[in-house]
Order: structure tokens, then C-alpha cells, then sequence
């Protein structure tokens, strides 16, 4: 049985799971996809996860405890009947969220995105066989779904305009503190022909439009439609996140990163991961700002393809990134399910 309510870890699990089906196993999933389930689905989970008796519970790891109702029902049941029960990390550090701590403490198996955190899950998972497997969807992020030029031509980006695409949060506070920096970054260029566009995150919560009503009264500054983040991406100069998959697909793609890191996104990145480390960053495969001054230095740099900044940063995310590190992730975690 497979559980996860964010789009992340449903979208990995769903990977996993049509390989569980072609090796020929029955599997039952419950896979939000980011779309809060409905009324009642607690209960179903613990009737199914119940019922899983000489079968495994593999988990994802959601970003509230609000969101994670069903996963920690399908992980209680499980743990209180016996049945072997654990969970699959989707970005770095997710071993550490608090409201699954109790949980995970007597999980029978924990995947994590790379070996790193495998080692330092031991301390949160003693009893579980730890996997740095990778993340299955990651494979995906090497893959073009569109082409640079036709993603530019869809949006309107003229040849000698420079595309900036800002990926947005589920936290508004976060986004404006972001986009805030980058529109004043972006006047400091004045001598760049620059295009910068928001894209919102589709987990949102209770977003107020009129709290972004600043953004849309500048021309230079719009707002994505017509293309979600990963297509829009194809066609970047840069891309601007901050703690994101969005960033680690922009390192698979070898598309210059810079992290973002506001006051209330070093915040959020503790709360989700237990830590203010970030590994891209750490590797040299992203660029960590903190204001619109150094900001604006590291887009004109990471601009320029041929700047010093911007060959040792290809140069690092692919080394740090590489498609062959990531395509035996499925691989490796069904094989541990089955044989654990």
C-alpha cells in the first residue's frame, strides 16, 4: 500500500508503484497529488493500511501535519498492527520533520534522496534499513518537454531578451519577500533587456491576489500563464527558487540557479527539513542570495554564459547531478521492498 498527499511524494510513489505492478505484486494507493482529500479518507486508509497484513506500507512525507493526516494514519495503523511500515523522502532533510518523528522512529525502511542523508537518518530511523535510493521523479527533471525556442516563442521572449524565471512557494510571505528582491534587482540591470516571470506554486495556500497586485503594474514583470514551471523552464536564462525541486531540475538541466533566501524562507526550509543546509549550494550547483544588491551581481553574472561564476556552476551540477545517479532509483527501492 503506497500513501502520500503532496504532489511530490505522490508523483514518486506513483513511479514506484507501476514498477511494483510490472514485477507483479497487487498494490492499493491512496495518492493526493497535492489536492487535499476528501471527507473521510482517514478512515479508509486505516480500514485499507489494516488490512495489508503480510504486505508493506510505503509512505510519503507532506509538508504540514495538517497535510499528513493520511499518512500518519496509514503509519499508526500499520505500526500498531505489526505490519512492516516506511517512508520516502523527496528532497533533502524530510527524515526530519517533526510531526513524523514518533512515526518514523520505528519505520521498518526509509528512502532518502541521497547517501549523505541516508547516514544521517540513522539517527531518526534506528530500527530501518536505510536507502540513499535518490528520487525517482529527479530522472524526469533530465528530460526536455519542450525546446528552448519553442518555449520562448510561446511566451513572447525576444532573441536578445534575457528570461528570468522566478518558482514560487506555497507560502505567500515567501514569494513576496522573493519577488520583492527580484524586482528591484532587476532595475539595477538596467543595461539587460530582462523578462522575469512569476510562476506560482499550485499548493498556494489561501492566496491573496491583492497582496501581488504590485507586480503585474510593471511590463517587465508578468506573471507565468499558459505554460507550467517546468515548461517555462526550458527556455530560462536563470532560474530563481529557493530550497526547490524546481532548483534541482534546473541543475539537471544545467540552467544557472540562484537560491533565494529570504528570513521567512530560511524559516520554512528549518521547519521542513530540521536543518539550513542546503546541498545545491553546498556543491556549487546553485548560488545562495539574501538581498537584492547580491542578487542582482549573481543574475548579471550567471547571465553572461561564458562568466567564471557561471562555468564553475555548470561544472558543478554535473558532477552533483547526473542522470546516471538517478535511474536506478525505482529500482533500488522496490528491490528493497520486496526483499526487506
Amino acid at each position: 500500500m503506497f500513501v502520500a498527499m503532496d504532489a511530490g511524494p505522490s508523483q514518486a510513489l506513483g513511479i514506484i508503484q507501476r514498477e511494483v505492478l510490472r514485477r507483479g505484486h497487487p498494490i492499493a494507493t491512496e495518492l493526493g497529488m497535492g489536492t487535499p482529500f476528501h471527507d473521510g479518507t482517514v478512515e479508509l486508509v486505516e480500514k485499507d493500511a489494516a488490512s495489508c497484513i503480510g504486505g508493506k506500507i510505503l509512505i510519503g512525507l507532506s509538508s504540514s501535519k495538517e497535510r499528513s493526516r493520511e499518512e500518519l494514519a496509514a503509519a499508526e495503523t500499520a505500526r500498531s498492527m505489526g505490519i512492516p511500515y516506511g517512508f520516502m523522502c523527496c528532497n533533502y532533510g524530510e527524515f526530519r520533520r517533526p510531526w513524523f518523528r514518533d512515526v518514523i522512529r520505528d519505520s521498518s525502511f526509509l528512502f532518502t534522496v541521497c547517501e549523505s542523508d541516508a547516514q544521517a537518518a540513522k539517527e531518526f530511523a534506528p530500527k530501518a534499513t536505510i536507502v540513499g535510493s535518490g528520487n525517482p521523479v529527479w530522472a524526469s527533471f533530465f528530460e526536455w518537454p519542450m525546446s528552448r525556442d519553442e518555449v520562448r516563442s510561446r511566451l513572447g521572449i525576444a532573441p536578445d531578451e534575457k528570461l528570468i524565471l522566478c518558482s514560487g512557494t506555497k507560502v505567500v510571505d515567501i514569494n513576496l519577500a522573493q519577488w520583492e528582491s527580484v524586482a528591484h534587482a532587476a532595475k539595477r540591470l538596467r543595461n539587460l533587456k530582462l523578462r522575469v516571470l512569476l510562476s506560482r506554486h499550485p499548493g498556494e495556500q489561501n492566496p491573496p491576489n491583492d497582496r501581488y497586485s504590485e507586480f503585474v503594474l510593471n511590463p517587465a514583470i508578468q506573471f507565468l500563464s499558459g505554460l507550467n514551471t517546468s515548461q517555462a523552464l526550458c527556455g530560462a536564462d536563470v532560474l530563481i527558487s529557493g530550497h526547490s525541486l524546481t532548483g534541482i531540475e534546473s541543475a539537471c538541466k544545467r540552467i544557472p540557479m540562484i537560491d533565494f533566501v529570504s528570513d521567512a524562507e530560511e524559516v520554512e526550509w528549518r521547519r521542513l527539513s530540521g536543518s539550513n543546509d542546503w546541498p545545491p549550494a553546498e556543491q556549487g550547483a546553485s548560488i545562495l542570495a539574501r538581498d537584492a544588491s547580491y542578487l542582482a551581481a549573481t543574475m548579471r553574472e550567471l547571465l553572461n554564459t561564458e562568466s567564471p561564476m557561471a562555468i564553475i556552476m555548470r561544472a558543478a551540477q554535473e558532477q552533483s547531478f547526473s542522470l546516471e545517479a538517478v535511474q536506478g532509483a525505482t529500482k533500488k527501492i522496490v528491490d528493497t521492498l520486496l526483499d526487506t
